[in-house]
């Protein structure tokens, strides 16, 4: 039967959290589209000038060390540390489909038209690179078992028509953008069980359609999927859940910033039997009709 944890940081603001995880980013928050208010309160100037002996405090909040990702800290060329700053070319472009194990394409833009990029190879990376498609899915894994295909510093921009800018697993992004498209992420097993999903300092907006979704599992998801320090705006939900998950798999949402784009809900969250799903130290802002969480079963 399926095991389901969800613990909200707050529905209507930041909530008292965990302390912030090793290897986290500091810095000043910067502002990010989609509504809704979440920058971290600022701290008083001392009183008194004289040195004390008292030790540094240490902020309790995830949301006071991590930069929220938004346009300009995600994708090419973008103020993020480590972010490569290099001019994009169509001559750096990568094939539609990819077959070589361990390639690495970098500081290009292509536009891929009416044909999705198909990954068969394992062990491929994409940085600094922008992509604008037109076409049903712009991206996908295609049967490649631990495939971990790496998206780094790129954007991936819809056009018309657009149904999901990628689909599938077996992929980690990082410091990405993408939007401008009816479903932005969908997993599912449509082209194969292809490894495990990792998010991070990614930024999902723009979600267009009567029933568009930032980050959807349809119909199920076979392998674990982790999200976390990412900027979700909301189309018809910001996030959902509404799917099998396989047992043994997990699906990880924690400590992402989730504005519900006034949609119904901000979270549906479906209860099928299968493998566990974990929301945690997640902050909402109040833009939805109904509530913060559609919840059929999750606890």
């Amino acid at each position: 039967m399926l095991a389901a944890v969800l613990v909200l940081a707050s529905a209507c603001g930041e909530g008292e959290i965990s302390d912030s995880p090793a290897g986290a980013r500091r810095g000043p928050e910067a502002s990010g589209e989609g509504g809704g208010d979440f920058d971290a309160p600022t701290n008083d100037a001392p009183t008194n000038d004289a040195p004390t002996n008292d030790a540094p405090t240490t902020s309790s909040k995830w949301s006071e060390t991590v930069v929220k990702p938004d346009a300009t800290n995600t994708g090419p060329n973008c103020s993020a540390p480590g972010c490569p700053n290099a001019t994009l070319s169509p001559q750096n472009s990568p094939p539609l489909v990819i077959t070589q194990d361990g390639a690495t394409y970098e500081n290009f833009t292509m536009t891929n038209g009416a044909e999705p990029i198909v990954v068969r190879a394992r062990n491929v990376t994409y940085r600094n690179f922008y992509i604008h498609h037109d076409n049903w899915t712009g991206l996908y894994v295609d049967n490649v078992p631990n495939a971990n295909l790496v998206l780094e510093y790129g954007e991936i921009e819809g056009g018309s028509p657009c149904s999901q800018l990628i689909e599938g697993d077996g992929i980690t992004v990082r410091y990405g953008k993408f939007h401008s498209c009816d479903d932005i992420w969908k997993i599912n097993d449509s082209y194969g069980s292809n490894g495990p999903v990792t998010i991070e300092n990614s930024y999902f907006y723009d979600v267009i359609g009567g029933h568009g979704d930032t980050f959807m599992i349809w119909p199920n998801m076979d392998n674990d999927t982790t999200a976390r320090h990412n900027h979700f705006v909301g189309g018809n939900t910001s996030i959902v859940i509404d799917a099998s998950i396989s047992p043994g798999a997990t699906l990880l949402f924690e400590e992402n910033w989730l504005h519900g784009g006034g949609a119904a809900y901000t979270i549906y969250c479906d209860t099928r039997e299968g493998g566990a799903r974990i929301y945690r130290d997640n902050l909402f802002d109040r833009n939805y009709q109904y509530g913060p969480v559609a919840d059929p079963g999750c606890t």
